[in-house]
């Protein structure tokens, strides 16, 4: 005969499965609901010039020291696609401890890399930069923010690790200085490229 204790003890295990269930069907839906972060450009082209316009992107590409070309894909549409990143040097102090600081400054240093999309749509030359992601380089212990996200707060795992405020504070550093390196991208595309077709 069953007893109390062992019916009572089934019923819990059975609710606990329910809610973890529920709590992993719906944890990946949470997750792809934050958009990364992303910057655009277009610029209007004349179409029947458009390999003229490959051609001189394909040129300008090969002189730029910080741009991997990862992938040239012709067709169903021309797609250049490109690697870069830039050093993450955190400046954001920890204020309740001068020990503490430089030790999360030194796990958080590190790099941010990023990709670019460079196609033509619609008469339009557009040029995206996004899916910037920080990787830090340290020996030990590190502080990652991995993907950066449009979202105005940090990630939740690392504000339960650190102080929230503080990563909020690192989170916003990362977001301006990848919007500011979208910003220089944009600003080297050639003349040639901006002047209209």
């Amino acid at each position: 005969m069953k007893t109390n204790v062992y019916i009572a003890y089934r019923r819990f295990v059975k609710h606990t499965f329910k809610l973890s269930f529920i709590v992993l069907l719906f944890l990946p839906i949470s997750l792809l609901s934050q958009e990364t972060l992303k910057f655009e450009r277009t610029i209007p082209i004349d179409v029947n010039k458009k390999k003229k316009v490959i051609k001189d992107i394909d040129e300008w590409i090969s002189t730029q020291p910080n741009l991997t070309l990862t992938l040239h894909q012709t067709s169903p549409e021309e797609v250049i696609n490109l690697d870069g990143s830039f050093t993450f040097e955190n400046t954001v102090k920890y204020d309740a401890s001068a020990t503490y600081s430089r030790m999360y400054i030194a796990q958080t240093n590190g790099n941010i890399s990023y990709k670019i999309s460079i196609f033509i749509k619609d008469n339009q030359l557009i040029f995206q930069v996004g899916d910037f992601k920080h990787s830090p380089v340290a020996k030990g212990e590190r502080i990652e923010f991995g993907t950066i996200t449009t979202s105005d707060t940090a990630p939740k795992n690392l504000k339960f690790d650190y102080d929230a405020d503080w990563c909020d504070k690192v989170w916003a550093n990362m977001k301006k200085l990848s919007e500011e390196n979208a910003q220089r991208f944009f600003d080297t595309l050639p003349s040639n490229l901006i002047s209209s077709r």
